[in-house]
């Protein structure tokens, strides 16, 4: 067992060594944080902000760039198609279910159509509802026939209408004139549909006969409200947005998609797209007038600027979607200086204040707090220093006890005794009982051994069925007289085990300090002699060791 002065003894300078650990901890926090916040500057903090906003920019061209690009691809597909016949100009309801599973396979198109150079026209839409509105226009001679088709999400009829007001021709939209006159695939910039009324896009690209006659063209519309919808889903600090406009100043993509159609002014039923100029937000408009030449912004990577609004400083980044694209569109992400620096210079100051009054509260609260964090460490301590099944000293730390106790009984010249202890024919109660039983008797063994000690005497598990007793202040007799109570203690009853009563009985060597054995391995080397020679005398019984005999020991003392 451990003397609770030696207990205390270890604890009490770690309380004190972490108490001032503590102290000195926060009085460097205290001034690590001084330094970072002198160490930091605003060019660190703007470039922070320029790698966000460039970071915004990057992911909305990428991403727009994936919207559209299926368009494309499904354009050069029915072109391909219908150049030889796989699709053919001249069945109508096999193009109109061909263009149905085109929509169900891209569901960000909003429609795929094909104008006849003769003014016919197939078309296929989402109708909103899940389901797909085909509009089928016929030209027999000169007459002229406006069919709308409405169907489910099968593609099952459920309802057809003729329209004979109708007067729509292909022929006259942009996406039809621009295909045929290029005859190579083409976008378009950015309208209001004839149909939807929304913002869109349309990709076309001319068909042709065998004689190298355009046929007709076809055309693939994409709605560019999501694009709008995905910059209105980018936070770029609280009060930060990006939009897209194209080389004229066009709006293309605007969070606020209210505002990105206005009237024509040819009639009030012709709709067109917003010029940045004239969108009522003066953050937004200052942002477009700082992009300055778009032809150098196209050049450019990125550009970055800054500018102030009614006293508010602003940050700017503006990028090209690139020379290799058919868009020659320009994306603005825009954002007030105080969004991103602001919190960072109300964070400093905070910090500033609350380390100051952390560092006070811990200096206050440092010492008993290193009283309860001592425990844990105690109890690790324990745990290191203690064999696991009996709870007594092991090995390593019996030895060290048993050296410093020798050591101190050399410089004052006071006597101590070894007692080695080995549980008789233990193996036996092991093969017998089985060895959950046999470490039932080692616990009882310990613990009838503890019992049986004086409160300064050190006693721990050597090994196995082994246990060995530092006996301070204690001459040969007195040792020789522990040593027989114990060995009576240990035989005096069974030990109650998981496999019942099982009586034991014990063996013990003792040894003196004398001249010349003061090292503490020379002690257990002769108290375990003398352990043999009680093995051989026939066990339960003590027997001391032959230099303790010759030389005596030095007073003892009760």
């Amino acid at each position: 067992m451990l003397p609770r002065s030696e207990s205390n003894k270890i604890k009490e300078p770690v309380r004190y060594l972490l108490t001032v650990g503590l102290i000195s901890l926060q009085v460097v926090t205290v001034a690590a944080i001084l330094i970072a916040s002198r160490a930091s500057t605003e060019k660190v903090l703007l470039d922070h902000m320029k790698q966000i906003m460039t970071s915004v920019v990057t992911e909305s061209i990428d991403r727009t760039k994936e919207f559209l690009a299926p368009a494309e691809k499904a354009a050069h597909l029915t072109r391909n198609l219908a150049n030889h016949d796989v699709v053919s100009a001249g069945d109508t309801g096999a193009m109109e279910l061909y263009f149905f599973e085109q929509l169900r396979v891209n569901p960000q198109f909003a429609g795929i159509y094909f104008g006849f150079s003769n003014g016919a026209f197939v078309y296929v839409k989402h109708d909103g509802n899940g389901g797909y509105l085909s509009k089928l226009i016929s030209i027999d001679g000169d007459g002229r026939r406006t069919e709308f088709i409405r169907r489910d999400a099968s593609f099952r009829v459920l309802s057809r209408r003729f329209d004979p007001d109708d007067t729509y021709d292909p022929r006259v939209r942009p996406w039809f004139k621009r295909a045929r006159l290029t005859r190579r695939l083409i976008w378009t910039d950015p309208y209001v549909f004839y149909t939807s009324r929304l913002p869109g896009i349309t990709t076309a690209a001319p068909v042709f006969d065998e004689s190298g006659n355009i046929t007709g063209v076809i055309g693939v519309d994409i709605e560019i409200t999501d694009i709008s919808r995905f910059l209105g889903s980018l936070r770029i600090g609280k009060n930060g947005s990006a939009f897209i406009f194209d080389r004229e100043g066009n709006l293309v993509a605007f969070p606020d998609m209210d505002k990105l159609i206005k009237p024509a002014s040819s009639g009030a039923h012709e709709l067109r797209l917003a010029r940045v100029s004239e969108i009522e937000d003066p953050v937004v408009r200052a942002a477009y007038e700082q992009a300055g030449d778009v032809k150098m912004i196209n050049r450019e990577q990125f550009s970055f600027v800054s500018f102030r609004v009614n006293g508010a400083a602003h940050n700017a980044v503006f990028a090209p979607f690139g020379a290799a694209n058919h868009w020659s569109w320009i994306i603005a992400v825009h954002a007030p200086e105080d969004d991103f620096l602001g919190p960072i210079r109300r964070n400093q100051r905070r910090n500033l204040l609350l380390a100051i009054a952390v560092g006070i509260a811990a200096c206050i609260l440092a010492i008993p707090l290193s009283f309860s964090v001592t425990r844990p460490i105690r109890a690790l301590h324990e745990r290191a220093n203690r064999d696991e099944l009996t709870g007594l000293p092991n090995r390593r730390y019996l030895l060290e006890r048993a050296s410093k106790k020798t050591a101190g009984a050399v410089r004052n010249r006071s006597p101590v005794s070894v007692a080695m202890l080995d549980l008789d024919n233990f193996k036996v109660v092991n093969d017998t009982c089985g060895h959950s039983a046999g470490d039932d008797v080692l616990r009882g063994v310990a613990d009838r051994l503890s019992a049986a000690l004086r409160e300064r005497d050190i006693i721990g598990r050597y090994g196995g069925e082994e246990f060995v007793i530092i006996l301070p202040e204690t001459g040969l007799s007195m040792a020789r007289e522990i040593a027989e109570r114990l060995r009576a203690s240990i035989a005096s009853a069974p030990v109650m085990t998981s496999a019942g009563p099982v009586g034991i009985t014990a063996s013990i060597g003792i040894v003196s300090l004398v001249p010349l054995h003061t090292d503490v391995q020379a002690l257990l080397d002769a108290a375990d002699k003398a352990l043999l020679q009680a093995k051989k005398g026939g066990r339960n019984c003590v027997r001391v060791s032959d230099i303790s005999e010759d030389h005596g020991s030095a007073p003892e003392r009760e």
